[in-house]
């Protein structure tokens, strides 16, 4: 999802994924500010306290381009935002975020790690199995017979 804000803060455009994303209806976008976007945001992202903070940094920081910033939703939802400036001629005029939905792409990583991890799990259990045996071997008494 896209959205672009100018250095005022307004939404200049902003595309139909973006709305998805955050479930904003998009009578509301039409009309809204940043601010009020964010409204929106807050009740979705888990971390609100970390998210706010990086969002006024790059306000702060107009020159700053961020990528790979992972969002966690209270929806269980994972998104990773990016951002950069819009500059022309004229200096800064505002801010383009970029969201996308990673979640998907993270389970299967997940499930493609699952075998493996497994495997290794096996092996460590058979190793302590063993272990564990030659261990009550060598502590069982010796019985000598004459």
């Amino acid at each position: 999802g896209i959205l672009i804000v100018n250095s005022e803060g307004n939404v200049i455009s902003y595309n139909r994924r973006f709305l998805e994303i955050w479930g904003i209806p998009e009578n509301v976008a039409a009309e809204a500010d940043d601010n009020r976007l964010l409204r929106y945001a807050a009740e979705k992202v888990a971390h609100w306290d970390s998210f706010l903070e990086l969002v006024d940094y790059l306000y702060k920081h107009p020159q700053e381009i961020r990528s790979g910033d992972p969002i966690a939703l209270k929806d269980g939802r994972i998104l990773m935002r990016a951002s950069m400036p819009i500059i022309t001629e004229d200096g800064y005029n505002g801010r383009a975020w970029y969201f996308r939905d990673v979640t998907e792409e993270g389970r299967r990583e997940a499930m493609q790690i699952a075998p493996f991890r497994i495997a290794q799990m096996a092996r460590e259990a058979i190793d302590l199995t063993h272990k564990d045996r030659l261990v009550r071997r060598r502590s069982q008494p010796s019985v000598f017979v004459k």
